[in-house]
């Protein structure tokens, strides 16, 4: 159903109310009307804030795992830097840099 019409429909019922008298059966049914109007207006709103909590989430979780993939690119640049300087001295190889190329063809985590 169409938020706009059933906002617009309460208010035809409001108005309708008003013009009643409030012992009629007619006031009554109005009443009842008005009441499931509300409710089907008071379920639209906390669907809408509970898709927006939702929405958020899913983009903070983005957000997270995209900043902890970037980080975690920096970090291993700078210690294949650092590796590549101590390979260049002549050693024969760095435990920290055979670990770094084993961590390079791991696939980032996936959230």
């Amino acid at each position: 159903m169409n938020y706009e019409l059933v906002v617009d429909e309460t208010e035809r019922v409001l108005e309708r109310m008003n013009e009643l008298d409030p012992t009629s059966e007619e006031y009554t049914r109005a009443s009842e009307n008005l009441e499931r109007l509300c409710n089907v207006i008071s379920d639209h709103e906390k669907y809408d804030e509970e898709a927006r909590r939702q929405w958020w989430d899913i983009v903070a979780k983005h957000a997270i795992g995209f900043g902890s993939n970037v980080f975690d690119i920096v970090v291993r640049s700078l210690w294949f830097k650092k590796g590549w300087n101590f390979e260049e001295t002549g050693a024969y190889t760095s435990t920290t840099n055979k670990y770094l190329w084993k961590e390079l063809f791991k696939p980032f985590r996936k959230y």
